[in-house]
């Protein structure tokens, strides 16, 4: 008899294979991995997704508001990768198979891909689960002398569920009753997560254009050739001016303050800081660095990259020093050897078994020693591992320590400051500054002068009044967004709760990516701005919809789902009452209707509802659907192409027959006229698609 292990990737399988059997397998008829012990199979990420509302009854394909909410009593999967499916359900079945392990990413996405396949097969057979954090061939081997019992990872499943079906119900129902009530023929996306984010960036938007600048003034006092500043602010250059003209240029020193501050080391990596770091350095999306993350992982240099944690756990300790040399023998041949000698490291500081849950910090793995590959790698790929294999070095150094220095003197009766930062011992800013010489960046440690001051009187040198202007807050880049993510409604939050803020580390990359797709948000250069169809979306929503209480609210519940604290039942009757409040409060709300909708041309072919013939802001007209994202540009460019426009009258003609006859087209080969049939189909994005027949 087999055991079947089923993966979440072809390229985890693979690397399973080679690390439990060398080359001692086989493929077998469905293109997996086999020999006389197991069958290594593998899913390519969801094959079992949730039906659409037409599956269920087919009124649901016409966007009306008589239909809602759509609440089906059992929500239905389906089949989105048949092929593969169909070859997994084979597999499963096979008679000499009598037990199988779940080695899907370790996680509740993970956990969730594989339940699906397994209930949409029908399988009956014992399962163990597989839970791994790295895919070195020792951790891998490791994991299989330990597989856990499924029973322990039930409720996280159960989590996964409400997590997905939560979000579905919310979705089809909020999309579709606020764009019929509010959108006024334009799509308007709801998503738990999506909205609120989309209305945090709409805030900061807001703040930044309805910022007033303010001038002030500060007088400045010139001693020993140190420049003095005024604590207070003055709201005009004249009452600064006269209090400076009323001394009589003597000041006091009144007060020398010297304290040594220490700078703790950055923590160790979990994906969203491991995001913002390599926005900021390089300017990645969070979307391209998790593929990059994920792209080392499966290439066995690093650790799990879908984490929330910052720290190790206590039976990693023993394995810490040996990873730092590893670091420094594959990254650092250059450095002096006599500053390597004179490093410390205290690995206690990121160990915490406490603060660890799914998995562990993300940090490099001993691999990068042994593996010859590394100079191959890609410049984006060279930069994210470096930027992990040193955070260990950093996280583990000393703090840096500084001197500051705080001279305050007395003048006209006014107390004005100067202030020195001297670095007395750099700490772990050594291996940062390496790191930036190793990835080509400019590296500066703020360092000046110590100032050299005894209480007492001294003349000044001058002074002089400088003016200054109040300044809005920074457009939110990726980095700053994602940290406002996850620090959104942390305070209303249980303080177990692992996941915290608007989505997790894994889905925030997918979320402002879908903004930016959805064209609620667009990118110009770092910065990510609110666009015109993402202010309409805000202006007309409820705050319960778009604030960041709900996620709240949910993350609470999917922890205690977790746990075992709180029923999956429970936690979906709490989502569709959720919905039924809506649906019963906003459906008695007269639509509105778009001042650029003009008239109804005919019925979308992708979703059933009405299109309109529509105009932008710059006048291009186009025929837009009232619910999805179906268009006809008058100036499309497959008709231009036959120099031939989309008219109003074929417009009427290509929705209701989906086809329409054009005459007049020049050939380029014989420069003759001839006529064809040009027939549309709508793709999985509700875009048209063109194919021309000469029958």
């Amino acid at each position: 008899m087999k055991k079947l292990i089923i993966t979440e990737k072809k390229s985890v399988a693979t690397s399973i294979a080679k690390a439990l059997y060398g080359k001692n397998y086989n493929k077998n008829s469905g293109g997996f991995y086999e020999n006389t012990e197991s069958i290594i199979a593998f899913a390519s990420g969801h094959l079992v997704g949730l039906c659409s509302p037409d599956m269920y009854d087919e009124r649901y394909k016409k966007w009306q508001l008589d239909t809602l909410p759509i609440m089906p009593k059992n929500i239905k999967y389906t089949a989105t990768g048949k092929d593969l499916l169909n070859a997994l359900k084979k597999q499963m079945n096979r008679p000499d198979v009598d037990e199988l392990v779940c080695a899907t990413d370790a996680g509740r996405e993970g956990e969730l891909i594989f339940r699906l396949i397994y209930e949409y097969a029908g399988c009956k057979k014992p399962f163990k689960r597989l839970w791994l954090s790295s895919m070195e061939d020792e951790a891998i081997r490791e994991g299989f002398k330990n597989l856990k019992p499924s029973y322990l990872y039930d409720n996280l499943y159960l989590a996964a569920k409400c997590r997905q079906e939560a979000d579905w119900l919310v979705g089809m129902n909020g999309t579709r009753l606020f764009s019929l009530i509010y959108g006024g023929g334009t799509l308007l996306r709801i998503g738990r997560v999506q909205t609120p984010t989309l209305n945090i960036i709409n805030e900061r938007d807001n703040s930044i254009n309805n910022f007033i600048p303010e001038k002030y003034y500060h007088g400045n006092i010139i001693i020993n050739g140190i420049n003095f500043k005024s604590i207070e602010k003055y709201k005009s250059y004249d009452e600064c001016f006269n209090v400076l003209n009323a001394g009589d240029n003597i000041a006091e020193i009144i007060d020398i303050e010297i304290k040594n501050k220490r700078t703790l080391p950055p923590k160790l990596f979990d994906l969203t800081l491991l995001q913002r770091t390599a926005n900021k350095l390089f300017g990645y999306t969070a979307s391209k660095t998790l593929e990059i993350a994920q792209s080392l992982y499966e290439k066995k240099l690093i650790t799990y990259p879908r984490t929330d944690s910052n720290y190790l756990t206590e039976d990693m300790e023993n394995k810490i020093y040996d990873l730092i040399s590893a670091v420094l023998v594959t990254f650092a041949k250059s450095i002096n050897s006599d500053f390597l000698a004179k490093l410390k490291f205290d690995t206690g500081v990121i160990v915490n078994n406490k603060k660890v849950t799914d998995h562990h910090a993300i940090i490099p793995t001993i691999y990068i020693r042994t593996n010859n590959d590394i100079s191959s790698l890609s410049t984006d790929e060279a930069n994210i591992l470096k930027l992990i294999s040193f955070r260990l070095v950093e996280a583990t150094s000393e703090p840096m320590v500084i001197e500051d220095t705080k001279v305050i003197a007395k003048f006209a009766d006014e107390d004005y400051e100067a202030k020195s930062n001297v670095v007395v011992s750099d700490g772990y800013k050594k291996i940062t500054s390496y790191l930036f010489e190793l990835l080509g960046l400019s590296y500066s440690n703020s360092n000046n002068e110590k100032l050299m001051f005894e209480k007492g009187y001294l003349p000044i040198d001058g002074y002089n009044v400088s003016e200054h202007v109040t300044s809005p807050p920074e457009h939110y880049s990726e980095d700053t967004l994602l940290n406002a993510m996850e620090k959104a409604g942390n305070r209303e939050m249980e303080r177990d709760v692992e996941r915290k803020g608007l989505g997790t580390s894994a889905t925030r990359a997918a979320i402002i990516e879908k903004l930016v797709k959805d064209n609620y948000v667009e990118r110009k250069r770092k910065k990510l701005l609110i666009t015109d169809k993402g202010k309409k979306l805000i202006s007309v929503l409820p705050e319960e919809v778009k604030s960041v209480q709900m996620t709240v609210n949910w993350e609470n519940k999917l922890l205690s789902v977790s746990k075992g604290e709180y029923s999956y039942e429970k936690f979906m009757s709490d989502i569709r009452d959720l919905i039924l409040t809506w649906v019963a409060n906003y459906s008695k709300i007269k639509p509105i209707t778009d001042s650029v909708e003009n008239e109804k041309i005919g019925t979308c072919p992708a979703c059933g509802s009405i299109v309109f013939l529509k105009k932008t802001v710059k006048g291009n007209i186009y025929y837009g659907c009232s619910a999805c994202d179906f268009k006809l540009w008058e100036n499309d460019f497959y008709f231009s192409k036959l120099n031939k426009k989309i008219t109003k009258e074929a417009a009427k003609i290509l929705l209701s027959t989906g086809r329409i006859r054009v005459t007049g087209i020049k050939s380029k080969k014989t420069k003759r006229n001839f006529s064809a049939t040009v027939y549309m189909t709508v793709d999985n994005d509700c875009r048209p698609k063109y194919e021309m027949s000469f029958k």
